[in-house]
C-alpha cells in the first residue's frame, strides 16, 4: 500500500514560487488549509492541496479577488475540470491579444529603425489595442470633479524624477500596510490608520486635496476597479481588501 506523499510549506513554496508568508496567509484566511499537520505542528500539504493552489493562482492571474476565489472553490458545485477548460479558453484569448500587441510593437520598432515598408498602414501600429474599453471611464468617475481637474493640472508638470519620488513614497506606504496585514493587525488599528493618514497626505501632496470623505470615496473606487486592487495586491495577496477596509474605517472616524 503506497503512502500519500506530503509536502511541507517550504517545499510547496519551492514548487509553486509562492512565498511561505503568502501560504501562511492563505491558511489563516481559510483559502488553502494544509491537508494535515505533523506531530510537531508543521503544515503538510497533499496532491489535492497542490491542485487547489494551482486553481488559486490561475484565478488570481485572471483577475479574481481572493474572497471570490474562496467562494468559488468552496462551492459544492465547483467542477475542477470545467474550471480548467474555462481558464484555458481565457488564457488562449489573452495569448491572441498579446500576440497582436507584439505585432504592433514590432511595427513601431521597424518605423523607429527606418526599416518600415513604404506602403505600411500606420493603423497597424495600434494592432492589439482596444481603447474603447476605457472610453468615458475617467470622465464618468472623475471628469466633473475638482479632484480630476486638480490632479490633471498638477501632474502635467511632473518630471520623471517627480514620478520616481512619488512611486518611492507610495511603495513605502503599501509595504508598511502589507506588513501590518500579514502581522494580523486590524484595519482600524492605530498603526494601520497611521499609514492611511500617510496615504491621505501623499494624495494631497501629489494630486489633490484629500480629506476623510475623499478617502472613503477612494475605498469605493478601489473596490470596484480591478486595476486599483491589483496595484495593492502585488505587494501582498489580499492587501486590497485590507486597504479598502482600512480606508472605510478612516473615513468613518470623527
Amino acid at each position: 500500500m503506497s503512502r500519500i506523499r506530503l509536502h511541507t510549506v517550504g517545499q510547496i513554496a519551492e514548487l509553486s514560487g509562492v512565498s511561505v508568508r503568502t501560504l501562511h496567509h492563505y491558511d489563516e484566511i481559510g483559502l488553502l488549509r494544509p491537508a494535515t499537520r505533523s506531530d510537531s505542528g508543521r503544515r503538510l500539504y497533499d496532491a489535492d492541496s497542490l491542485l487547489r493552489l494551482q486553481q488559486i493562482l490561475l484565478h488570481r492571474a485572471l483577475g479574481f479577488a481572493l474572497e471570490e476565489i474562496q467562494s468559488l472553490l468552496d462551492d459544492p458545485a465547483f467542477d475542477r475540470r470545467a474550471a480548467l477548460v474555462r481558464q484555458r479558453r481565457a488564457v488562449t484569448s489573452r495569448i491572441a491579444e498579446h500576440e497582436a500587441l507584439l505585432r504592433g510593437i514590432d511595427r513601431a520598432l521597424s518605423l523607429i529603425d527606418g526599416h518600415q515598408q513604404k506602403d505600411m498602414d500606420m493603423k497597424d501600429l495600434f494592432d492589439g489595442f482596444d481603447p474603447k474599453q476605457y472610453d468615458a471611464e475617467a470622465e464618468t468617475r472623475w471628469g466633473e470633479t475638482d479632484q480630476w481637474t486638480a490632479a490633471t493640472r498638477r501632474t502635467a508638470t511632473y518630471t520623471e524624477d517627480d514620478w520616481a519620488r512619488f512611486n518611492s513614497e507610495n511603495r513605502a506606504i503599501c509595504e508598511a500596510l502589507a506588513h501590518l496585514m500579514v502581522q494580523g493587525t486590524p484595519p482600524d488599528a492605530p498603526e494601520t490608520q497611521q499609514q492611511v493618514e500617510a496615504y491621505r497626505a501623499m494624495t494631497s501632496n501629489w494630486f489633490y486635496y484629500c480629506d476623510r470623505q475623499q478617502i472613503g470615496n477612494l475605498a469605493t473606487l478601489y473596490s470596484g476597479d480591478k486595476r486599483f486592487r491589483d496595484s495593492f495586491d502585488r505587494y501582498a495577496d489580499g492587501l486590497s481588501v485590507f486597504v479598502i477596509a482600512a480606508f472605510h474605517a478612516f473615513a468613518d472616524m470623527e
